[in-house]
């Protein structure tokens, strides 16, 4: 450790990772394996991230990539169409709904055609699809730092980048999670 801070270096660990060895005499797991990074003019370490993989065959060490370098989160989706409600029209999907709903008679048959009017006036109003990547976040702004640090290679931008997107990323959690609405859910009762 004195080395580590005479160097300006910084030890990277996670006690959560997954442990580098395991004996398989003794069937315990130890962490021998260090990840030293270098730290910038602030003291700040690199941007980096160290993933340890799962056993490796014939050996008793498990393989531990370092990627060095500010690293986007990119989400793969699952290739399945879902609505855009952030996107949809509801005032034209209202007015179909209340101009057509006079032609189906409340009446326990007509389950399936109330069904099929709401399904119809949806899919012209509420966008649907899927996208094969994904990144949260990501705005105007995200993609002119990106472009910016793509010209520049400066971790400084980098490191805006990524602070805008994790900023993103709240403000839609706080958005959320200001929106829920839990009076339907004490009426249902316990689960």
């Amino acid at each position: 450790m004195q080395w580590i801070e005479e160097q300006d270096l910084y030890l990277s660990y996670d006690a959560k990772d997954l442990k580098t060895f395991r004996s398989a005499r003794w069937q315990t797991d130890t962490n021998p394996d260090l990840c030293i990074v270098s730290t910038d003019e602030e003291q700040t370490p690199l941007p980096h991230m160290r993933r340890v993989l799962p056993s490796f065959p014939r050996t008793q060490h498990r393989p531990v990539i370092v990627t060095i370098g500010i690293q986007v989160p990119l989400i793969e989706s699952v290739q399945k169409p879902r609505w855009n409600f952030r996107k949809a029209d509801w005032p034209t999907y209202k007015r179909e709904m209340e101009s057509n709903i006079r032609f189906v008679p409340p009446k326990v048959g007509n389950y399936t055609r109330f069904v099929g009017l709401m399904i119809a006036s949806a899919k012209r109003n509420i966008p649907r699809g899927h996208r094969k990547r994904y990144i949260p976040g990501w705005n105007s702004d995200t993609e002119n730092l990106y472009q910016e640090y793509r010209e520049t290679n400066n971790p400084q931008v980098g490191s805006r980048l990524l602070e805008s997107l994790n900023q993103q990323r709240r403000k839609r959690w706080e958005e959320t999670t200001e929106n829920l609405n839990f009076t339907q859910a004490e009426k249902a009762g316990p689960y």
